[in-house]
């Protein structure tokens, strides 16, 4: 059995300054009845988590909250060391 599977999400801005986030899922799967038994079982509950992750992504765009800063120290590199 063989799974090639890949996820992109891609953010288009709009004209009216909001945005668009598209969801592509591809996938490649061997041998035939694997790709069948995984359309009619882990396909719909990948629809539910997808929608909720996307609902999710959404929420927290639509928030408009103000980045929170960081109590972290970035880190710099040793004066010896050069890039």
């Amino acid at each position: 059995m063989s799974i090639d599977w890949t996820w992109c999400f891609h953010v288009t801005d709009l004209p009216d300054s909001g945005a668009r986030v598209h969801l592509r899922v591809r996938g490649r799967m061997a041998p035939r009845w694997f790709s069948w038994t995984y359309q009619a079982l882990i396909v719909p509950a990948d629809y539910v988590m997808a929608l909720g992750m996307l609902r999710g992504i959404a929420k927290r765009a639509e928030a408009h909250a103000a980045p929170r800063p960081s109590d972290r120290i970035p880190y710099s590199l040793p004066p010896e060391v050069t890039v």
